[in-house]
C-alpha cells in the first residue's frame, strides 16, 4: 500500500509530465501494477484495516438481549458474561454497551384543544434596526391559536408590559375574538410583573412556571387569595373579566393585600 506522497507523484508523473507506466514504475522504484492501479485514480483511499476479530464477538447478541429485557449497567453484564465463559476486557464491553443500548424515547404530553379554547403566547427576537444614530433590539410579538395553528405576529421595540398588552389587544382585534385561555411560554416580561408582585426573584418564577423547586407555595396561594383567584390562574390569563387592582402590598404579618 502506498502513501499519499507517492500517489501525488504517480499522478505528477502520468497527467503532468505524460510518462508512461513502465518508465514511472522505473522512477518511483515501484512494480507495475502499483502504478497501473494508482495512475488513472483521481482520489487517494486509504486501505480499510482489517477487521479483527474479538472476544468480545460470540457474546455480543447475548449483551443486547439482555439490555432489551432490563437497563443493565455495563458493569452487571460484565459479571454475568464472566459467569458464562468471557474471559475479555471490561472496557471493549463498556464500550460496545454504549453504542448498543437502546434510546430512552424522550417524553412527551400531546394536547388536544377546542376552537377557541386556548393561545400561545412568546416573544422573539427579530435583530436589530437603526434607530437614529443607534441600533435599537427587534423584538416580536407571537400567538398561535392552540386549535388551527393560525398566527399573528407583531414587531415591536421594545418588550415592556405595556406592549406586550397591546400586543395582545392587536391580536384578538386580528382574529375577531377572544380565547378562554392564554398560555405564555416563559416570558420575562410576565416573570417580572409576577416576580415583583411577589417578592421574590424571576428565576424562581419561571422555575415555578416549569414546575421545578418550587418551594413557597404559600406564598403563592396568600397572593391568589388576594386576587380572588385560583393559583393555577396567575400563570395562565382566562376569558373572566379581571378585577381591577392598582396596588399590592404586604403587610407586617406577611399576608397580600389588594387596595
Amino acid at each position: 500500500m502506498i502513501g499519499y506522497q507517492t500517489y501525488c507523484q504517480i499522478r505528477h508523473l502520468f497527467t503532468e509530465k505524460r510518462l508512461g507506466l513502465r518508465q514511472i514504475a522505473r522512477e518511483l522504484k515501484l512494480g507495475l501494477n502499483t502504478v497501473r492501479k494508482w495512475a488513472r485514480r483521481e482520489r487517494f483511499e486509504k486501505a480499510k484495516a482489517p477487521k479483527r476479530s474479538s472476544k468480545l464477538d460470540p457474546f455480543k447478541g447475548e449483551i443486547i438481549r439482555l439490555l432489551e429485557q432490563h437497563d443493565y449497567s455495563a458493569q452487571q453484564i460484565f459479571q454475568q458474561l464472566q459467569e458464562r465463559g468471557y474471559q475479555g476486557r471490561y472496557s471493549i464491553l463498556k464500550v460496545f454497551v454504549r453504542q448498543v443500548r437502546p434510546k430512552p424515547r424522550p417524553a412527551f404530553l400531546t394536547l388536544h384543544f377546542e376552537p377557541g379554547e386556548c393561545a400561545q403566547v412568546d416573544w422573539g427576537c427579530a435583530g436589530s434596526v437603526p434607530v437614529g444614530s443607534t441600533r435599537r433590539r427587534l423584538s416580536f410579538f407571537l400567538m398561535v391559536l392552540a386549535f388551527s395553528r393560525k398566527l399573528y405576529l407583531e414587531l415591536t421595540l421594545a418588550e415592556t408590559l405595556e406592549h406586550f398588552l397591546s400586543c395582545h389587544q392587536h391580536a384578538f382585534e386580528y382574529f375577531d375574538g377572544v380565547v378562554r385561555q392564554v398560555w405564555v411560554d416563559n416570558c420575562k416580561v410576565t416573570q417580572a410583573q409576577f416576580a415583583r408582585a411577589l417578592g421574590c426573584s424571576v428565576e424562581f418564577v419561571s422555575l415555578v412556571e416549569r414546575g421545578v423547586n418550587a418551594p413557597s407555595v404559600a406564598r403563592l396561594e396568600d397572593f391568589a387569595r388576594a386576587l380572588k383567584v385560583e393559583v393555577v390562574d396567575l400563570f395562565t390569563f382566562t376569558g373572566r373579566k379581571p378585577t381591577r387592582i392598582r396596588r399590592l402590598r404586604i403587610s407586617k404579618g406577611g399576608v397580600w393585600q389588594a387596595t
